[in-house]
């Protein structure tokens, strides 16, 4: 398993394999009556020079073998380039709609980056890349991410969400928490962790075992908002209802911070 890194090293580990790295980020406007156009595995983005494909994987943790299926799929489909989004998704460019870009599919699903298709666009979970002294390991960090992961999953509510939601997990650092994340936590000294709404911390914390189960409860009552907007941040009385719906959910769970 490659290391969480910083964004120097995770371009290293691209150049060590032989293969060429570029930042791309597509931009649209925050309308949520616009169609959601953020790139997929299964969904291309129309560029100049052909399509995008985004590849995700919570917390960007990949595998060297991985990486290397990357730089090969990016020979073989797209222009010879990996390139990295703003949030660390290699991204391939170039790639052919139609029977090439189903083949694309096939074989990133063959190498086990598409677990599950109907949610493959809301599988942003970033975390926190580096130490951070009084936080969680890297391990339990990478096992907090895996267990989301499943649990976002196993929600068809979810699979609604937009391209551009972001789940964080902050190891207390405070790194993640500028990418301004629809929902996460960020973990306290004494060993649980503050939730994170519309890239505000709330008032509420909970414990590092009830962590996951909190989130994709969020993660749901965030889909079955009537959402007009594509990010939390933008969207009014969002974040005072999750909070109400989570309180009542889990009274036992939530601790109140000052």
């Amino acid at each position: 398993m490659v290391p969480r890194s910083t964004w120097a090293d995770r371009l290293r580990v691209f150049n060590r394999l032989g293969y060429g790295v570029h930042t791309f980020i597509p931009r649209q406007e925050s309308d949520h009556s616009c169609h959601d156009s953020c790139p997929s595995t299964l969904r291309l983005f129309a560029a100049h020079d052909g399509g995008i494909a985004r590849i995700r994987k919570p917390g960007s943790l990949f595998t060297p073998a991985e990486l290397r299926f990357l730089g090969d799929a990016a020979v073989h489909y797209g222009d010879g380039f990996l390139y990295l989004s703003d949030r660390s998704h290699p991204q391939l460019r170039g790639v052919r709609k139609g029977d090439r870009h189903q083949r694309l599919i096939a074989d990133i699903a063959e190498a086990g980056l598409l677990p599950r298709p109907s949610h493959d666009s809301v599988r942003t979970i970033l975390v926190s890349p580096l130490p951070y002294a009084g936080g969680p390991s890297a391990d339990t960090l990478d096992r907090l991410v895996d267990q989301l992961d499943q649990a976002l999953c196993a929600s068809p509510a979810v699979a609604d969400l937009s391209g551009r939601t972001i789940i964080a997990l902050d190891n207390g650092s405070g790194d993640v928490c500028y990418e301004r994340p629809d929902l996460g936590a960020v973990a306290q000294p004494n060993g649980h962790w503050m939730l994170m709404l519309a890239a505000v911390p709330t008032p509420l914390t909970c414990t590092h075992n009830d962590l996951v189960e909190v989130l994709a409860a969020a993660a749901q009552y965030y889909a079955e908002f009537p959402r007009q907007q594509w990010r939390m941040v933008d969207e009014e009385h969002c974040r005072e209802t999750i909070m109400m719906r989570l309180q009542d959910s889990y009274p036992q769970q939530f601790y109140q911070t000052q």
